[in-house]
């Protein structure tokens, strides 16, 4: 059974193979071969955005433009992940222009994953068809399409295969067929904790193993588990120790460092994870009209609670369940950490998987006994559309959700064309404005091969309204739009949406200087001032116009110029 899986798993990613460098890969690239050019700094530090030096680094990179002007001056963004990091060398030291290779490396990531995870449904889910079902559910969630396509995003495929290996080793240590598993296993949970912080969510699974499957004396439960404790306790000190972790940051919300502002996006983020891990496959919304995106959520909300009230209903019977769902839930949790981002949810998956399998398994079972009218036909339908959802549907969208992240990729690539090479190779480049902070800008960042590189990109706002611009001095520019920056959703990265401007406040990006002029009722940037050398040849000034940045010509004193609201155009619809 396991290699027609595998085989399925080839056959439904092969196509992104040649996806090439997206997003991230790029400044991944870009330090990777800088580093092994000479590049000062710690070869590990590649997830290191900034702020372990305080504010006054912070301040650097807002002057330099690796950072924007609004970023928070407390922020932190540093992780930890050494052993990513390193597999990622390899492929820059074996592969360095081969981007194919790159993801087949990937792939071969997330192949190891399903077959550990096969072995862990063998060995705790009964009867065997129940393990059989759970496996192809994950092999073939659409999901996990978003997450292989990315390399940049290999940290989250390395950390399920050790938190995998480490859960299957230690459900072989409970079985006694392993005399050395608490070690081995310890093991295994540090390789996940060098690969991202997202290993720590192996303890969900841990603890309901513990708690609702092995039956074993207490002492020994805990004697299994000592181990990876001390593993987790002695990696959380060093990592904290070296001052690593996410402070100030709107999307980042690190539950250790910022509990509060975790438990403050919990609401909003924990509802639509779910939501999406079990009802509502990622990219449906793409494919079906605006106005039935608000009764779609509706059913598949409504779909979730009745998912919910037959857990609590069947795991009185068998506790098996519980032990899936505190996996599961540990794992949406975490991704809860970082925000709705489906790619991530490879560990929570392995639970969830196995809890569809079981409802599945469940409804098949009333079918065939004697159970109350009632009974056999609802867990009958709740099963079915369960199984539509995860089956057909799954492998419908999957290929769609490849087409759609490598279309959004080829016009961000586009975004740059109107600004010629020749005009912004060796000079800043300073934006007015732009629909998306991550997206629109990466490839502004870094181009691939060196070709038309700037010295600096500084952008001044995100918005996508319609902008004011206006000259009221040779060196002084005005922007302003009627709702204020930052309310796009990508600009709150670098600093929390509850952390509000006053007027007065300015900073020194390069040679230019940012006052905040005029703000919003919560405390956002609705009018700005840029002053400075504004004609310096040193300067390429752009806008965000008709779906590209292009060059554009700053106004005369006086003069007053409106740069238009985004209109995406049908190339890019629901894009950025």
């Amino acid at each position: 059974m396991l290699l027609p899986v595998l085989g399925l798993v080839v056959l439904l990613n092969a196509r992104s193979l040649g996806a090439g460098l997206l997003a991230d890969d790029l400044l991944h690239r870009s330090f990777i071969l800088g580093q092994l050019d000479g590049a000062p700094g710690p070869f590990w530090n590649m997830f290191d955005a900034g702020g372990r030096g305080g504010p006054s680094q912070i301040g650097v990179a807002m002057f330099s433009g690796a950072l924007p002007w609004w970023t928070n001056p407390e922020l932190k963004i540093a992780f930890f992940r050494p052993l990513a990091v390193i597999c990622q060398y390899i492929d820059y030291l074996l592969w360095p222009n081969t981007p194919w290779l790159m993801h087949l490396h990937n792939l071969l990531w997330y192949l190891g994953t399903v077959v550990l995870v096969a072995g862990i449904y063998l060995r705790v889910a009964e009867p065997r068809r129940v393990a059989v079902i759970a496996l192809l559910l994950y092999a073939i969630d659409e999901a996990h399409a978003g997450g292989l396509l990315w390399i940049a995003g290999r940290n989250t495929l390395m950390t399920a295969f050790f938190v995998a290996l480490a859960l299957w080793l230690h459900l072989r240590g409970r079985a006694g067929e392993l005399r050395h598993a608490p070690v081995l296993a310890a093991l295994a949970l540090l390789l996940a904790l060098a690969s991202s912080e997202g290993g720590i969510t192996l303890w969900g699974y841990l603890l309901g193993h513990a708690l609702f499957v092995d039956r074993a004396p207490w002492r020994e439960r805990l004697r299994a588990l000592a181990p990876m404790l001390a593993v987790s306790l002695i990696f959380r000190g060093v990592y904290r120790g070296l001052n690593y972790g996410v402070t100030g940051s709107g999307i980042y919300r690190d539950p250790t460092a910022d509990p509060i502002g975790f438990v403050r996006v919990l609401p909003e983020r924990l509802p639509l994870i779910l939501v999406e891990q079990f009802t509502l496959p990622q990219g449906l919304p793409a494919f079906v009209p605006p106005a039935l995106h608000g009764p779609l959520l509706f059913a598949a909300t409504g779909l979730l609670l009745l998912l919910g009230v037959w857990l609590c209903v069947a795991g009185r019977r068998r506790p098996v369940l519980w032990f899936w769902a505190s996996g599961m839930l540990a794992g949406v949790l975490s991704v809860c950490a970082i925000g709705v981002m489906p790619r991530l949810l490879f560990v929570s998956a392995i639970g969830a998987c196995a809890l569809l399998a079981e409802l599945i398994d469940a409804a098949y079972r009333a079918l065939r006994a004697r159970a109350p009218l009632a009974r056999r036909l609802g867990l009958a339908a709740l099963g079915a559309i369960v199984l539509f959802i995860h089956g057909p549907l799954a492998l419908a969208l999957a290929p769609l959700e490849l087409d759609r992240a490598l279309h959004m990729a080829g016009y961000i690539r586009r975004a740059s064309r109107g600004l010629p090479p020749d005009r912004i190779a060796g000079r800043a480049l300073l934006v007015l404005n732009s629909p998306n902070y991550l997206v629109s800008m990466m490839e502004l960042w870094h181009r691939p091969e060196g070709k038309g590189r700037v010295v600096a990109t500084y952008l001044f706002g995100v918005t996508i309204d319609s902008v004011s611009v206006e000259r009221t001095a040779s060196n002084a520019l005005e922007l302003s739009t009627r709702d204020g920056y930052l309310r796009e959703a990508t600009s709150w990265l670098v600093r929390a949406p509850e952390l509000p401007f006053a007027v007065g406040y300015r900073v020194q990006t390069g040679a230019i200087t940012v006052i905040v002029l005029e703000v919003t009722d919560d405390g956002r940037p609705r009018r700005v001032r840029l002053q400075g050398p504004l004609e310096s040849p040193d300067f390429v000034w752009a806008a965000w116009t008709l779906g590209r940045y292009q060059e554009v010509r700053l106004p005369a004193v006086g003069e007053r110029v409106e740069l238009p609201a985004f209109d995406p155009g049908p190339e890019a619809q629901g894009e950025l």
